[in-house]
């Protein structure tokens, strides 16, 4: 029998994910600790939002906890099962709410690692020293975990029982998970039903983009009408968003994949990714909070940027390590003029 081929170790060629040797399993957990002892706080300067919110309501509950008795319906829009999963560990096994957020972190670079490496190799890790990856991993936690396990879950698709549970616990810590398992569910189906058959890149592609807008409509126009009918809380929480010359780089790059032939869309991770891209480039129009998306999908988007044809990453590479110094440089001043 035909062992598999596995990805060589520093390679930028797209392609289908290979098993991972047991040296580039080391490297992944590697980098994954190296990015975990780096004070990324201090380097902003200032305390990460959400991982402070979540730091002191937990700190809370601990000396005075709280009981839910709230209808199924309410378990999970209030999604209250990421909470008793911190209780749980923090109140019954006495592990400290840092380590416990540290090994939420940890779970996800890994699993963005394992995705990024298996498809180009180690040296794609260099796109995840990301301060949106870094405040996503961090910070936004309860999300980072929800993707997580989603992610989990498509490196296990032949496995169902356990990509059911997966899916059950992702979409009970983080309602988004269901628009993110939508939108997996919409690029398999092009990916394995369209792009596969005779039809070209170009309707393939815009068969991603309205799946992408979708979403938008979901998230952007109908949101209040949505929460509120299931009593949500975030129902009349304001839209932010990036401006239009924050996202000039992710539009570009989706203008950039609507150029690509039909195998490109076979390649399900590829697929992914627009239908991810569709979704940031329609929230910033209609000035909707989007951020998390991007961040959400980074080693899709990444991946398929890896993919393009030559001629077209000869064009986006540069401007991409461009976009990411202004990145860090905009991160950086804004955490010291806090």
């Amino acid at each position: 029998m035909i062992a598999p081929k596995r990805k060589a170790v520093f390679s930028l060629e797209g392609g289908d994910s290979a098993p991972l040797s047991w040296y580039s399993t080391a490297a992944i957990i590697a980098f994954c600790v190296i990015m975990l002892c780096v004070p990324w706080q201090e380097l902003w300067n200032g305390r990460f939002i959400d991982r402070t919110v979540y730091l002191n309501k937990f700190t809370v509950y601990l000396a005075r906890p709280r009981f839910f008795t709230g209808s199924v319906l309410a378990f999970i829009v209030d999604e209250v099962f990421f909470e008793k999963i911190i209780m749980l560990l923090a109140g019954k096994f006495n592990l400290p709410l840092e380590v416990i957020f540290g090994a939420i972190s940890f779970l996800c670079l890994f699993v963005y690692s394992k995705y990024l490496t298996s498809k180009h190799g180690l040296i794609a890790l260099i796109f995840l020293v990301n301060p949106m990856i870094v405040e996503f991993a961090f910070s936004q936690l309860r999300m980072a975990l929800a993707v997580s396990l989603l992610m989990l879950a498509l490196f296990r698709q032949k496995q169902r029982v356990l990509v059911g549970v997966l899916v059950a616990l992702a979409c009970s810590i983080h309602t988004a998970s269901f628009l993110i398992v939508f939108i997996f569910a919409a690029a398999k189906f092009v990916s394995l039903r369209l792009a596969a058959r005779s039809f070209n890149g170009i309707f393939c592609w815009l068969a991603l983009i309205g799946a992408g807008l979708a979403v938008v409509m979901v998230i952007g126009p109908f949101r209040g009408v949505i929460l509120s009918s299931v009593g949500d809380r975030r129902a009349e929480y304001s839209n932010v968003s990036q401006s239009i010359m924050y996202a000039s780089f992710w539009m570009l790059l989706l203008l950039m994949t609507g150029t690509q032939k039909k195998k490109y869309f076979q390649t399900e991770g590829n697929a992914v990714a627009v239908v991810f891209l569709s979704v940031y480039a329609g929230a910033t129009a209609f000035n909707t909070y989007n951020s998390r998306f991007l961040a959400a999908s980074f080693p899709f988007i990444v991946s398929s940027m890896l993919a393009l044809s030559l001629q077209k990453r000869v064009i986006i590479m540069p401007v991409y390590f461009l976009y990411a110094g202004a990145q860090w440089y905009y991160w950086l001043n804004a955490g010291r003029g806090r």
